[in-house]
């Protein structure tokens, strides 16, 4: 009888080790998922540091490309009023003569 309960008691403790060594590997399983998922997480974050600088950098360069569009439209803008100004003084030039001409008539 004693012999007996022995045998059910040591087959309770090898059941509760069966499950202390399952849980164990499961616990194991976990840390090794949640450490590749850290490290895709770092990865991610590397990459997405990236490409915020890339994005960065290239909207630097549009701010300057802009900036010298906005400069070269300026100085077209001046351009266009020296000769518009060019051609209205020919004009009344030309406007001058033709009186003049007319007057001598």
């Amino acid at each position: 009888r004693t012999h007996a309960l022995v045998e059910r008691l040591q087959g309770s403790i090898d059941s509760m080790d069966n499950r202390r060594d399952a849980v164990r590997d499961e616990i194991e399983q976990l840390r090794s998922a949640m450490t590749a998922i850290g490290h895709e997480q770092h990865e991610r974050t590397n990459t997405l540091a990236q490409t915020l600088a890339k994005m960065a950098e290239e909207q630097k360069a549009m701010v300057t490309r802009v900036s010298k569009l906005e400069s070269g439209l300026k100085d077209l803008s001046t351009s266009t009023q020296q000769i518009i100004g060019g051609i209205s003084q020919l004009m009344s030039g030309f406007a001058l003569r033709g009186s003049s001409v007319n007057s001598s008539q």
